[in-house]
């Protein structure tokens, strides 16, 4: 525990000159001096926590936008959100009218299983050939070089339905993923940031809806070019929200090595499960670069300086001892020292600027 004494003694010098008149009295002229003492206030050093960090201001943004446009050419028949809507994933956000694709998807439905038709009836009509020749030359009344014909015109024809039936297989497919198209839907939980579609309006794929993810959020800021060299990704990052009254820590995402106007761009991203946290809100950011746990920590102003270095004076017994130190991490008003001092040593916090090594003080 910190303990603070005021002292009220001022640095004073008595001489006392009194006339030598008998009676015991020493002689007139003698002088009796009185030793200066200096007024001081201390502390019981302590170790404590001390970090050094810098500050940059920020904003909130959407973790991840996502634009959804239409990937055919058509007009829009139906929508189903507005700015501001939350949606949930695969929610349907627009579709669109279906006539034109539904025409061309009867026309080549309707040509490939016409082919897929023809080749089976030729399949079928070459196995039949090939079975009877097969018969007739078991009996003697056909030739072996007729029989390979047949057979060869058999496995041809097989050969063209199957492509035929590949061919009417791939189609249906891909009609139905090109249908899948025309119904357009939310693929996060988010937030409608942006419509540009409209019903009865031709939809390309330059307009449609943006989606914006709200959990997690960015936090967007610069850090300063004298501090680059400290910064690095994964480093913990400590985040304040004025408006909301919280505190948040996380861990620095993207550094662009890139610089704008002296700084360069950076990102947090934090988890926003109660999404209190909005685009556009003001944050406040602090990037730690150094800290040590256990620090003699004392005010900047307690440390003084001379061609011989850093440092400080400990009160031992009645006197007020100077000890060299060294200084390290600084936080604001506060800073680092080390050197020969000890925990529960007795720190002068104040009236050190008067004082010279052993210097008798006061302490009250």
């Amino acid at each position: 525990m910190k303990r603070k004494i005021l002292l009220t003694s001022v640095l004073t010098a008595t001489l006392l000159v009194t006339g030598c008149m008998g009676g015991g009295r020493a002689p007139q002229g003698e002088i009796e001096a009185v030793v200066p003492t200096v007024p001081v206030e201390v502390e019981a050093l302590s170790s404590s926590l001390i970090k050094e960090e810098f500050y940059s201001l920020g904003s909130v943004e959407a973790g991840r936008t996502y634009s959804m446009t239409s990937l055919v050419n058509a007009d829009v028949d139906k929508v189903y959100v507005s700015v501001g809507d939350v949606v949930k994933k695969g929610d349907l956000l627009f579709e669109l009218e279906t006539d034109d694709f539904n025409t061309s998807r009867t026309s080549q439905v309707s040509g490939v299983k016409a082919q897929l038709d023809n080749a089976k009836i030729q399949r079928d009509s070459a196995e039949k050939a090939y079975n009877d020749t097969k018969i007739l030359f078991e009996q003697g009344a056909a030739s072996k070089s007729t029989l390979d014909q047949t057979e060869d015109a058999y496995n041809s024809a097989k050969i063209s339905y199957n492509n035929a039936y590949t061919s009417y297989n791939t189609t249906i497919s891909s009609l139905s993923s090109s249908e899948e198209n025309y119904i357009v839907t939310s693929p996060i939980d988010g937030i409608v940031t942006s419509r540009t579609v409209e019903e009865g309006q031709f939809a390309t794929t330059q307009n449609g809806v943006t989606i914006a993810e709200y959990n997690p959020v960015k936090i967007v800021f610069s850090v300063p070019s004298a501090r680059i060299d400290e910064t690095y990704i994964g480093q913990p990052v400590f985040v304040e929200f004025p408006t909301q009254d919280l505190e948040l820590e996380g861990e620095l995402t993207r550094l662009n090595l890139s610089g704008k106007a002296g700084g360069y761009p950076a990102e947090i991203e934090l988890v926003n499960d109660d999404e209190k946290l909005l685009p556009g809100m003001i944050a406040e950011v602090y990037i730690e670069t150094n800290r040590d746990e256990e620090a003699y920590v004392v005010s900047k102003n307690t440390v003084l300086e001379d061609e011989e270095g850093h440092y400080v004076f400990v009160v031992r017994g009645e006197k007020a001892m100077r000890v060299n130190v060294e200084t390290g991490i600084e936080n604001g008003p506060d800073i680092q020292i080390t050197g020969e001092i000890n925990t529960g040593d007795q720190l002068v916090i104040k009236g050190q600027q008067y004082l010279q090594n052993e210097d008798l003080v006061v302490v009250k």
